[in-house]
C-alpha cells in the first residue's frame, strides 16, 4: 500500500519550506512508498476548506488532516511514526 501525503503550503511560509525540504527527502528515500505531493493551499482553497485546514504547513496522510501549524522535527517523526516499518528514512526513526 502505497503511503499518501500532501503538504499543503503557503508560498510566503517560511516555516512550510523547512516542512517541505524535510518531506522531499523523505519521499525521495521511500519513493516507491510514498506518493508525495505539495499543494499551494492559496491554489487548492476549496480542498483545504473541506479538510478543515486552519493554518500552513498542513500535513495530509492518506485523505485525512494529520495536523496543521507548527511541525518541527519531532512533530513530524511522531505523526510518521504508525508508518515507521514500511519507510525507510533517520528523520523516522527514532535515533
Amino acid at each position: 500500500m502505497v503511503l499518501r501525503i500532501d503538504l499543503y503550503y503557503a508560498p510566503f511560509c517560511g516555516h512550510c519550506a523547512s516542512v517541505k525540504r524535510r518531506l522531499r527527502a523523505i519521499a525521495a528515500s521511500n519513493a516507491e512508498e510514498i506518493a508525495y505531493r505539495e499543494l499551494d493551499v492559496l491554489n487548492q482553497l476549496d480542498a483545504a476548506v473541506a479538510l478543515r485546514i486552519r493554518a500552513t504547513p498542513a500535513l495530509v496522510i492518506n485523505g485525512k488532516l494529520a495536523a496543521s501549524g507548527a511541525l518541527g522535527p519531532r512533530r513530524l517523526r511522531e505523526l510518521l511514526a504508525p508508518y515507521r516499518e514500511t519507510l525507510h528514512d533517520e528523520a523516522i526513526h527514532d535515533q
